[in-house]
């Protein structure tokens, strides 16, 4: 059998414990306890079912862009499979920060897959993982603000063209 760290036997109280979880699966065990006095033993009794979850891992931002464009929205970022926690329900959360310390959750960004907001500066993201009692975070990436685009016209041929009217080069 697997332990969670308490005694097979014991007489007394039973001191705070943390179980935790070594295997690649949900933990199960009871806590029993068999009433004894002057060598009669009473009938055993469960007093408590416990269930230790394995901690979230393979958290990862599989894919995001390196790059927003000025009031963009910016993605598509797209958050790994994880695994541990109870193994099935998975809530997920983005968050974002402008200076890497202090995020905020996206308002309704909970899904793998997230298109963020447009941006005015750049922005980091993570994407939080509960499941089980469980919360995983994933190591955030910077998406860089992009500068504005800049275009030129050269007018070597003299032509006036205004604002609607269209020319074409002929090279």
């Amino acid at each position: 059998p697997i332990s969670i760290g308490l005694p097979s036997f014991g007489t007394g109280n039973i001191a705070a414990f943390t179980a935790i979880n070594n295997t690649n699966s949900q933990l199960n065990a009871q806590i029993s306890i068999t009433p004894e006095i002057g060598g009669c033993k009473g009938n055993t009794l469960v007093a408590a079912k416990i269930a230790v979850n394995k901690a979230i891992s393979n958290l990862t931002i599989q894919t995001a862009p390196a790059i927003a464009c000025l009031n963009t929205p910016v993605g598509p970022f797209v958050g790994s499979v994880p695994f541990g926690g109870d193994g099935y329900s998975y809530a997920f959360q983005w968050q974002s920060s402008t200076d890497g310390v202090t995020f905020n959750n996206i308002a309704g960004a909970n899904a793998r897959l997230l298109t963020a907001p447009a941006v005015t500066t750049s922005t980091w993201y993570r994407l939080t993982t509960t499941s089980g009692g469980c919360v995983g975070i994933t190591t955030p990436v910077k998406v860089n603000l992009g500068s504005k685009p800049l275009i030129g016209v050269d007018n070597n041929d003299g032509f006036v063209i205004n604002i609607g009217n269209s020319t074409r080069s002929e090279e």
